[in-house]
This record gives structure tokens, C-alpha cells and sequence, in this order.
């Protein structure tokens, strides 16, 4: 008797039943996602992640003249101030 009524749950009751399934399909959404999230903060690329050797010239509009730029060791090029060491992190 008892085994008639456990099989008689199973029937009324099924573990994949639709709403179990979803529920399941939810998880495994939620964990996917999750994952990849992570998983992109470890993984860098070299388009977005600018080198730290590179540098990037600058003018500086404050100097005006050839003999003050380059007493500050800049390089004067073109009327202006040119300053080669800002980073791209700066």
C-alpha cells in the first residue's frame, strides 16, 4: 500500500514539472550570466586596456615661446608646446 501511494504522488506531484523546470532554466540563467561577468574583469584587451609605455603628446596653452618650452623640456613644434609624457591613464 504504501508503495501505491508514493507512486501516486509521483504522478500528482512530478519533479519536472513545469514550474520546476523553469525554476531550473531561471538558475541556470542567473549562474550563466553571472559567470560571464566575472569572467570579463580577468580577461582584458589590449584594445581597451591602453599600454602603460605609450604616452600621448599634449599642448600646453600657457607657454608661448620656443625658449621657455624647451627650458621646460618640452619640444616646441608648430607654435605651440608640446608635452609627450601625459599618460593615457591620467
Amino acid at each position: 500500500m504504501p508503495q501505491k501511494r508514493s507512486r501516486a504522488k509521483e504522478k500528482l506531484n512530478p519533479f519536472w514539472a513545469l514550474g520546476n523546470i523553469l525554476l531550473f532554466i531561471g538558475f541556470l540563467t542567473i549562474l550563466l550570466t553571472s559567470y560571464l561577468g566575472i569572467f570579463s574583469f580577468f580577461v582584458s584587451d589590449n584594445k581597451t586596456t591602453p599600454n602603460a609605455n605609450s604616452s600621448y603628446s599634449t599642448s600646453i596653452p600657457w607657454i608661448f615661446d620656443k625658449s621657455e618650452c624647451e627650458h621646460t623640456g618640452r619640444t616646441w613644434r608648430g607654435q605651440k608646446c608640446w608635452d609627450s609624457e601625459h599618460s593615457p591613464n591620467f
